[in-house]
């Protein structure tokens, strides 16, 4: 082959689309163990090859439980690692995409967190969303009595969730789950808002 076919050989390979990664794609890299210390690497590419393959078959655990995929999009993976918890890795499509992974457990309450990847799963050091404090939930009442909220609500208990279709991460508290008593469910509906709803803008979340 001359030098000119070469060349011409070379452009063309590099003109050729490059398929974009799905959800599952970065759900099945060796980085996203970060996220998933309860499953082998080689667990997650078996978990991936059942789903595709349309076969309802759990995969061990390193807890000695079972982990299945449960939904896949091609921006989201819902993953159940371990029998109370439930993880979703999200891509959030950018200039520079980043992964967003939710890690619910479900009991005693459902509680998620949230944590931050570049789409090669190193930790983003500034985060698109801050970390959620008690000040971001109290509504105007809250406000005001916000000594005897501090002094009443030990920890914030919330679940996330995020909806591709619309860009949007809802986080839903979850307090009347821990406290069912008549008159603290009374207290949370004065002082705290049942959710907050944020918007992804391509490069952060914000508040709607």
């Amino acid at each position: 082959m001359n030098a000119k076919a070469l060349i011409i050989g070379v452009c063309a390979a590099l003109a050729l689309p490059v398929a974009a990664r799905t959800a599952l794609d970065l759900f099945k890299e060796p980085g996203a163990s970060v996220a998933f210390g309860e499953l082998e690497p080689s667990t997650r590419l078996d978990m991936a090859d059942y789903y595709l393959s349309g076969l309802d078959r759990p995969s061990a655990n390193r807890l000695g439980g079972t982990a299945v995929i449960d939904t896949v999009t091609d921006l989201t993976v819902r993953v159940q690692p371990a029998a109370m918890t439930q993880v979703d890795v999200c891509l959030l499509p950018g200039q520079d995409s980043v992964i967003m992974v939710i890690e619910t457990t479900r009991l005693p309450q459902a509680d998620s967190r949230l944590a931050f990847y570049s789409t090669d799963w190193k930790p983003l050091r500034k985060k698109p969303l801050d970390k959620l404090v008690l000040t971001d939930w109290l509504t105007e009442q809250g406000r005001t009595d916000i000594r005897q909220v501090q002094d009443w609500l030990p920890f914030m208990v919330a679940r996330a969730q995020y909806n591709p279709e619309t860009a949007t991460l809802t986080v839903m508290n979850t307090l009347d789950q821990f406290y069912p008593a008549p008159e603290d469910r009374d207290r949370i509906r004065r002082w705290i808002k049942p959710q907050l709803v944020y918007h992804w803008t391509g490069k952060t979340f914000r508040q709607l």
